[in-house]
């Protein structure tokens, strides 16, 4: 897999992200926060709900400078649009009010829909500085390119190319299932290359790499990684190629708290917000937390699945015992793996959103957490003992 756009291509991200600096200014490329999708940057807990997308989008235009603009989102399903396949749109600033269209079929995770959005911010951005283009596909382009300037690329690169796989026991198999999903139109390592042309020039404490790298999905953060060894072999011609000035001149960078402003309280959406979107509501009534369905079994019996193919050919090529222990480590390996990957979820049945350690509400049902439990089966039991005031917590 090739990792670093080819040369072309290297050639026009970094021309774009010069144009960038040198028409919308140096602060946003040296300065701004390269966001992720954890609470530091984005504090409000998501759900898959209208609301929780205009939370999102609001705190994305506050990133972009477009803070002082009013955000309303324009709902449609897939039968509706133009292009059923269509996550989002930018409609247009009028009044003081940026527009985007938000299909409702592509709200259940904050990581893709984090980076759709990303981009009608960029579209936004771009609208109000007066560097929108006729050219529709260049646009497209540039817009994905603008969001890596305004310190968004860290979400879109990942939305750009996501993979994710699962595995369950149905009966004596093992089934394994996997999903891709694409946005954006720079492919991943164009945007890995243009992030990492930013992380470069800013020359920040490796840490910061760190972080953005440990942010990215795992062939983004192949991509990246390539990108930064190439570019800071020679970290002065890129200052040059860009047409940064120096060091010293540049703004000192933006703290997140330095960002972020209250937010006004979400609109009613006229009648979207149905079963679909919002699947039950406890607010201002108690919820639990449940462990997570436990798949220590499942990754046990993988583990000893992949040890003994190990046996066998250990076995067979060194004429060795030896890998008769593999069995037990492939299941050590498993539980470990269960054990990591357990998680604790809202306890109401219609909810089962995964909860937050911190978490003081649930972001899907928005019921007050207030304790845990064993089992769903016994959240009537710990309701009726707070009801009562019955002494000591909830059973667990």
């Amino acid at each position: 897999m090739q990792h670093l756009p080819g040369e072309e291509e290297r050639e026009w991200l970094l021309d774009g992200l010069a144009e960038l600096v040198r028409k919308a200014g140096l602060a946003p490329f040296v300065a701004a926060p390269i966001l992720d999708t954890t609470r530091r940057f984005l504090p409000e807990p998501y759900s898959p709900t209208l609301p929780a997308v205009d939370r999102l989008t609001r705190r994305l235009m506050q990133y972009a400078g477009l803070g002082n603009l009013d955000v309303r989102l324009e709902p449609y399903t897939p039968e509706e649009a133009d292009d059923p396949h269509a996550l989002a749109y930018f409609a247009g600033i009028e009044r003081g009010t940026a527009t985007f269209g938000i299909n409702v079929d592509q709200v259940a995770d904050l990581e893709p829909i984090a980076g759709v959005m990303a981009h009608e911010v960029a579209h936004a951005f771009r609208r109000h500085r007066g560097l929108a283009i006729d050219d529709r596909e260049e646009e497209e382009l540039r817009t994905d390119l603008t969001a890596v300037y305004l310190g968004l690329g860290a979400l879109t690169a990942n939305s750009s190319w996501r993979y994710r796989s699962s595995g369950e026991i149905q009966g004596s198999h093992v089934v394994t299932s996997w999903v891709t999903t694409a946005a954006g139109y720079l492919p991943p390592q164009a945007f890995s290359f243009a992030l990492g042309a930013q992380l470069v020039a800013r020359d920040p404490a490796p840490r910061e790499w760190r972080r953005v790298l440990a942010s990215l999905e795992t062939n983004q953060r192949a991509f990246a990684r390539a990108a930064l060894d190439d570019l800071s072999s020679d970290r002065e011609k890129l200052l040059r190629r860009l047409g940064l000035p120096e060091s010293s001149t540049w703004p000192s960078p933006v703290a997140p708290e330095t960002v972020l402003r209250p937010l006004p309280p979400p609109p009613d959406f006229d009648g979207w917000a149905d079963e679909r979107e919002k699947p039950v509501s406890n607010a201002g009534r108690p919820v639990f937390r449940v462990p997570e369905e436990n798949v220590m079994a499942p990754m046990t019996i993988l583990g000893f699945f992949a040890a003994t193919v190990g046996m066998a050919f250990t076995a067979f090529v060194f004429d060795s015992a030896s890998g008769a222990f593999a069995g037990l480590g492939g299941a050590a390996i498993g539980l470990w793996t269960g054990l990591r990957r357990r998680h604790e979820i809202c306890s109401d049945p219609e909810c089962r959103t995964k909860l937050l350690p911190d978490a003081a509400t649930c972001p899907g049902c928005g019921g007050t957490i207030s304790g845990r439990i064993k089992s769903a089966d016994d959240r009537l039991e710990a309701e009726e003992r707070l009801a009562d005031g019955a002494a000591g917590p909830p059973p667990r």
